[in-house]
């Protein structure tokens, strides 16, 4: 990786410490709590007959894929 990548800000590096990096999550954190609780979301992606950025799959396949996710889910739960 070098310094002029794209994603640079995602990766932390050897001189920043853990109290560093935590303090900018959190920072990250309070700025999404802000923006979800001020907002007016509706909570309905997915759900609307206009979106179209769901695949349009059937009943089927999207039981077939809850359960892979959920099985995922428990599994690394596990870990």
């Amino acid at each position: 990786m070098t310094d002029d990548a794209e994603d640079m800000d995602m990766w932390a590096t050897p001189d920043e410490s853990r109290e560093y990096i935590v303090g900018q999550y959190r920072t990250a954190w309070a700025h999404a709590d802000d923006t979800i609780r001020t907002l007016p979301l509706d909570a309905t992606v997915g759900l609307r007959p206009d979106n179209t950025n769901v695949p349009a799959e059937d009943r089927t396949w999207w039981q077939s894929y809850r359960t892979r996710l959920q099985r995922a889910a428990r599994e690394a739960e596990q870990h």
